[in-house]
């Protein structure tokens, strides 16, 4: 039932971005909008303190 209602989701948004993607496209530009502005700090601090990688 969670697989039927995943892929339906999905479905969905891809119907939308073919039939309807200025609307698509202005939803998410505002999405990551807010999403930066909101969190942006958060990412910056985090990326900042994360441990350096390894290499192997």
């Amino acid at each position: 039932m969670q697989l039927l209602l995943t892929t339906g989701f999905i479905f969905l948004i891809v119907l939308w971005g073919i039939f309807s993607p200025a609307s698509m496209a202005a939803l998410f530009d505002l999405l990551l909008a807010s999403i930066t502005r909101n969190f942006g700090r958060f990412y910056l601090c985090r990326s900042r303190t994360s441990p350096p990688h390894r290499r192997a």
